[in-house]
């Protein structure tokens, strides 16, 4: 998608992006969502820098980008309180030396992309130490905290962290961001906070318009990580494993990681790699007819699934769980019923009518013309351009 640059401030931000998570390229979209909004940035004029942990490959990430923010850990409990914050302390100086190396006497904007709590309180602590005449704090919310059991606590500290950097800031230069607008809504009731929408950038999917429905076989591909502990893959087998008379009709794309077998009776089933190249995984928009989202409700119920959008602008059916942010978009465009009870009986048929449902199709165009106008790289780096004015007048 060609940009139409932004009318250009005199002097123009420096934009430096914190991605103390992304450790790697080929799992989830942290590095395609931050190559976008690279891509949206540069397009406006602005100086960009990215700074991704120390010990990630340097021939994983594209020149420029700055390998010495400090590891994430290897998983989040209880028990492993104590550690993180031991691991905050000592994660301090790395931060506090990124900032003071590039954070320089202009203009400059520090974007919060996705953070882990031992480094959110890295980044405070070393926030404390340095001049902020000129700086700006954006944090993006992904929604990714269900505020329940330690997630709770985990969300709770986060807020707090939030509320002092904006202390530390001059007024009006502390900007919540989220891509979810039921996020958004929930956070600025719960905390009271307003949150800005923003457009998903990484929206340049190659595939076009929905085909007309294949009469013969029907591939429904089950994007995303698939182990045998997953929520999904359990709903998966469950439907692979059930015996019905039009089950044949449909093919199921899985993970080679996935411990599903065919059964004489059910789906037939193909495997494909654990983990695929972007040109791969984009090349199965084209090859499938139904893309199969059966998340875990408790856990996304206000959680974005960039699978979900690039679904959608490729033209293709998504099936998702109910009660899922996914659910709550689709009957935002009156297709509720593309939301499912994976338990309930019947889905084999349940697919094979959507597939063929004319109504549904149509819709779905419809939704796609409307992701394509807001979810682009051109609204993305306009946004940024209308909070960069709120932030510094």
């Amino acid at each position: 998608m060609q940009l139409n640059k932004p009318h250009k401030k005199t002097i123009s931000p420096l934009f430096i992006t914190l991605a103390p998570n992304l450790t790697k390229i080929g799992e989830g979209h942290h590095h395609i969502y931050n190559a976008t909004v690279q891509e949206a940035v540069e397009s406006m004029g602005w100086a960009y820098r990215i700074a991704v942990p120390h010990l990630a490959a340097s021939t994983m990430f594209p020149d420029g980008w700055l390998r010495c923010l400090p590891m994430p850990p290897a998983r989040t409990s209880k028990k492993a309180i104590l550690s993180f914050l031991k691991l905050a302390f000592v994660s301090i100086l790395p931060f506090y030396r990124f900032l003071t190396t590039n954070v320089d006497h202009k203009r400059t904007i520090i974007f919060i992309e996705s953070i882990n709590p031992f480094s959110l309180i890295a980044f405070t602590i070393a926030f404390t130490a340095i001049a902020k005449n000129n700086l700006a704090v954006w944090f993006l919310c992904r929604g990714e905290h269900s505020f329940s059991g330690f997630n709770k606590f985990r969300g709770l500290l986060e807020a707090g962290l939030q509320k002092i950097i904006k202390h530390l800031l001059p007024p009006g230069r502390f900007k919540l961001l989220s891509d979810t607008e039921l996020f958004a809504k929930w956070y600025a009731t719960y905390f009271r906070h307003p949150i800005t929408v923003m457009p998903i950038p990484h929206t340049d999917i190659p595939t076009g318009q929905s085909d007309p429905p294949r009469q013969d076989t029907i591939t429904c591909w089950m994007a995303g990580q698939q182990h045998a502990i997953l929520y999904n893959v359990a709903i998966i087998s469950k439907i692979a494993h059930t015996i019905s008379e039009n089950a044949n009709k449909l093919l199921f794309v899985v993970s080679e990681k996935c411990d599903l077998e065919p059964v004489p009776g059910g789906v037939n089933l193909k495997k494909i790699g654990a983990v695929l190249t972007q040109e791969q995984y984009l090349s199965m928009f084209g090859k499938c007819d139904i893309v199969l989202l059966p998340y875990n409700p408790a856990i996304h119920s206000m959680r974005t699934s960039g699978v979900f959008v690039e679904c959608i602008i490729a033209g293709r059916m998504p099936v998702v769980s109910k009660g899922t942010w996914m659910a709550s978009e689709l009957a935002g465009h009156h297709l509720t019923e593309l939301a499912v009870d994976w338990h309930a009986p019947g889905l084999i048929d349940l697919l094979i009518d959507l597939h063929h449902n004319e109504p549904v199709r149509r819709k779905l165009r419809e939704m796609r013309t409307a992701y394509l106008t807001f979810h682009n790289k051109t609204a993305y780096a306009h946004k940024l351009e209308t909070i960069l004015d709120q932030s510094f007048g």
